[in-house]
């Protein structure tokens, strides 16, 4: 697709499209979703369906330490994103091209610990990580992007205007554990909060795309987002007439750039 996206809709994809395809083009309404993991698949669907976890001798017998590689290491992971171009102002005239789109991403999932815990319980004496990250966050993107065709390739680059309108993340302090002994349940966990609601900065999409051959192979090469940033500040204008709701959260009011931290910590907890 990096050498066949088209008109606006090849902005985010390979700006230099726009010397290549030089037909005008307008959005009248569009939008995509997307929903994916790290481990629900029709791959590995069709490898677990019917297994036996625990019998070795089984004819179908399935190790639990292949059905933990998996998971690749990284627990249990769920990502969704949504682009909302806007309608009539995404629009592209020969090899310019003008976009303004609404972002969503995010990042969620359970610990690589919950999985190990799932499948192997709560071996004695061994430490269960509860390392995970998570985070969300929403943007308004709007860019103008220009490609221009030269004698064997064509390139293209958008500069990119990016106004943060929402942001929460979660992160781990050290690596936060769980571990079984002789005096019952033992463990540190500690993670970092942070939220943040107005921001700006800038961004920048370069590509590349050759000339089709005589046999019709054509190669096509992009940077997303390149150096792109964005700064969330306390006197952003987003954020100074929101301010009186968001500091009705009481404890949970936190400033740009401010971190709370969550510590949860078991010494030799035990459980009838």
């Amino acid at each position: 697709y990096t050498t066949l996206a088209q008109g606006y809709r090849c902005v985010g994809i390979n700006p230099a499209n726009l010397g290549v395809y030089k037909r005008p083009s307008l959005n009248l309404m569009n939008f995509s979703l997307g929903l994916s993991n790290n481990f629900f698949s029709l791959a590995n669907y069709n490898t677990i369906t019917g297994v036996h976890l625990e019998d070795s001798l089984a004819y179908n017998y399935f190790p639990k330490s292949q059905f933990y590689d998996l998971f690749g290491g990284n627990g249990l992971r769920i990502m969704q994103t949504i682009e909302l171009p806007f309608p009539l102002i995404n629009f592209s005239t020969r090899r310019i091209a003008f976009t303004t789109q609404l972002s969503s991403n995010i990042d969620i999932g359970l610990p690589d610990g919950f999985v190990d815990f799932l499948l192997f319980g709560n071996p004695f004496g061994k430490n269960i990580s509860l390392d995970m990250d998570q985070f969300i966050i929403q943007t308004l993107e709007s860019g103008v992007s220009y490609g221009h065709q030269f004698s064997n390739f064509s390139a293209g680059v958008t500069l990119k205007y990016i106004l943060g309108l929402f942001y929460m993340g979660l992160e781990s302090v050290n690596t936060p554990y769980l571990t079984t002994d002789v005096s019952g349940f033992t463990g540190k966990n500690q993670y970092l909060i942070q939220q943040a609601v107005g921001g700006s900065g800038l961004g920048l999409d370069v590509g590349f795309t050759t000339k089709e051959s005589a046999s019709g192979i054509q190669a096509g090469i992009s940077v997303i987002n390149l150096l792109g940033t964005v700064t969330w500040t306390q006197d952003h204008i987003m954020r100074s007439s929101l301010e009186n709701s968001l500091s009705a959260a009481g404890d949970w009011y936190l400033r740009p750039n401010e971190f709370m931290l969550m510590s949860i910590v078991m010494d030799s907890v035990t459980a009838l």
